[in-house]
């Protein structure tokens, strides 16, 4: 069995975090309308 190596560990849940804190918030800003402005369908938060 191997040792862990955290240092690759590291950098791989960091680069995850880093890409997931610039993703959530562009697809919270996404949007659109399939019933002619009627209904919304966001993938924001609801606040």
């Amino acid at each position: 069995m191997s040792p862990l190596n955290w240092n690759q560990l590291w950098k791989k849940d960091m680069s995850l975090l880093i890409i997931l804190m610039v993703v959530v918030p562009i697809a919270g800003e996404l949007n659109f309308h399939p019933f002619n402005d009627t209904f919304r369908v966001s993938f924001g938060t609801p606040l």
